[in-house]
């Protein structure tokens, strides 16, 4: 968790939960339950025990109305619609509970259409040769399979022990960094993330993927300004292989 307190997220949360909170707000408030685990479990049980209260004040209102509905003249009386205290109940405790799932999926600047998964490309292919070679080219193959099965850390300490072969490494440097990039974006890493993106320098060929691969990871951290610059390049570049794509994105910002 960052070094502010459950209480300011509760704090963050109860704007949520009334309807006032800013844009920057929530987008804090919902990037810092992303990216931790706990304080997610802890809001969720914060906003079920709101819902719970909310729930129980309800049905206390709901049995002293069905009381006072009993003792009322039934008689000479012009008929009127009612609405029945139990329904009434019901709604409003479905719709506090339902402010649960509007937490994660409807915050501004969610975007539930995005799915980094469908936006990333494969993972480089190395071809090189030499005995050495063939050992560095079984430890990327090991990368490539432990990155494939979703293991990620495993990815980047194997990726690390390319650096054993200096050659090699110096001659894919640019591939290793693209590698190791989407490793740490799928980790939700995203400075480390970017760190390995920028070392691609812009006369590398890799340059179209590592900016991309940055507007992606901006997007996916929640910083849409950021993000939306990059993809607006990317979109304006027609020679760009990622043109169509990022227009698309766009439209869904």
């Amino acid at each position: 968790m960052s070094d502010k307190n459950e209480d300011y997220y509760y704090e963050l949360l109860d704007k949520f939960l009334a309807g006032n909170i800013t844009k920057q707000e929530s987008t804090e408030l919902r990037l810092a339950a992303k990216q931790d685990s706990n304080l997610q479990s802890t809001l969720s049980n914060h906003i079920e025990a709101r819902a719970n209260i909310r729930i129980a004040g309800e049905a206390d209102l709901k049995k002293k109305l069905m009381s006072a509905y009993d003792d009322l003249p039934t008689k000479s009386e012009k008929a009127t619609t009612q609405i029945n205290p139990f329904v009434r109940w019901a709604a409003i405790a479905a719709s506090v509970i339902g402010l649960a799932f509007g937490f994660y999926y409807f915050s501004p600047n969610a975007d539930p259409t995005f799915q980094l998964a469908n936006h990333l490309t494969e993972v480089p292919a190395l071809t090189t040769r030499g005995v050495q070679a063939n050992e560095f080219l079984e430890l990327w193959g090991i990368a490539k399979l432990n990155y494939q099965n979703k293991e990620y850390k495993e990815t980047i300490a194997v990726c690390d022990q390319l650096k054993a072969f200096p050659n090699q490494a110096k001659a894919h440097a640019g591939k290793i960094a693209i590698f190791k990039g989407m490793t740490y974006l799928q980790l939700k890493q995203y400075s480390a993330a970017i760190s390995h993106f920028n070392q691609i320098p812009e006369n590398n060929p890799l340059a179209n993927d590592a900016k991309w691969y940055i507007a992606l990871t901006y997007l996916d951290s929640g910083d849409i300004e950021k993000s939306r610059a990059l993809l607006k390049e990317i979109a304006n570049d027609k020679k760009h292989y990622k043109h169509s794509q990022a227009t698309t994105l766009l439209k869904q910002l």
